[in-house]
């Protein structure tokens, strides 16, 4: 099972590289405001403790369910999205103190991956 997860995440971090805009696909290519917005998010991922930075990173950038964090942390589902929404106020927030200037749609919460919970009635997709 822990073999088969590991090759499912690597495999998810290789799609995520792939994806343009991410972290790890990022050049001089990005235009310059779309640098400012990541150098910002960087800023503000790096602010956060470990824990917290971890949960925002392997749901919003590696692209785990709801369901594969509640597995791999050892946790309730329902902890995962309440620690998940305390995370995303506060890198909010910190996103606001680092540039006062930024909109409220600037910082808004990426789309869910795969369909997403306000795609689903409240309830995240799972297949």
């Amino acid at each position: 099972m822990f073999l088969r997860s590991r090759g499912r995440a690597a495999a998810r971090a290789r799609a995520a590289a792939e994806r343009p805009g991410h972290w790890a696909a990022l050049s001089d290519s990005v235009p310059s405001a779309g640098r400012k917005t990541t150098d910002l998010v960087r800023r503000a991922l790096v602010d956060l403790d470990e824990d917290d930075r971890s949960l925002i990173v392997l749901k919003h950038i590696e692209g785990y369910t709801y369901d594969e964090l509640a597995v791999a942390l050892g946790i309730p589902r329902g902890t995962v999205m309440s620690r998940l929404y305390r995370v995303r106020k506060r890198m909010r927030a910190r996103l606001e103190e680092l540039d006062p200037s930024l909109r409220p749609s600037e910082i808004s919460e990426p789309p869910e991956v795969g369909g997403g919970v306000e795609a689903n009635g409240g309830r995240e997709h799972t297949a």
